[in-house]
């Protein structure tokens, strides 16, 4: 199924509800059919993306190379950052070169342990929810400190045996 006649059919579900058996079993394949074209939409989009960077770095090359490719040519607007303008069919496209966020040279990734090796001002310590410790509690304790735990419901497909 095409993704637009996925979305047309699981708009029309989601209109009528699913408070009858026939609603019900229309419903659950076009969970389904949902989940195929979100993943083709991903996939579509990690293209699109991919495509919009390398043009985008080409783009800039040229400019950066060209001295006369910009309208206002790259300047200086704060440390470390140059910006310019052209102008194309009415339009004032800019262009902004600055410092990007780090990265490892060896092109790995910024582990836990990579990052217990920085200078400790590079770096800062991260509060995040320890859920396993959370685990056996209940839910008027979790409500204690303003937490719950809601259930998921999710579906899938049973490996065949």
């Amino acid at each position: 199924m095409k993704a637009s006649e996925v979305k047309k059919a699981v708009d029309a579900i989601l209109e009528d509800g699913v408070s009858t058996k026939e609603q019900y079993l229309r419903a659950v394949p076009m969970i389904f059919e949902m989940r195929n074209a979100i993943k083709g939409a991903k996939e579509w989009l990690a293209v699109l993306n991919e495509r919009h960077n390398r043009l985008s770095e080409l783009a800039a090359g040229y400019a950066i190379d060209h001295a006369k490719a910009l309208d206002e040519p790259l300047a200086a607007v704060k440390d470390g950052i140059e910006s310019g303008t052209v102008e194309i069919g009415g339009e004032t496209y800019r262009l902004t070169i600055s410092p990007d966020a780090p990265k490892r040279i060896s092109g790995g990734n910024l582990t836990q342990g990579f990052l217990a090796d920085l200078p400790k001002d590079w770096v800062k310590t991260k509060l995040v929810l320890h859920q396993s410790a959370l685990e056996g509690t209940s839910p008027d304790e979790l409500a204690r400190y303003d937490l719950k735990r809601d259930m998921k419901r999710v579906w899938s497909v049973p490996a065949n045996p």
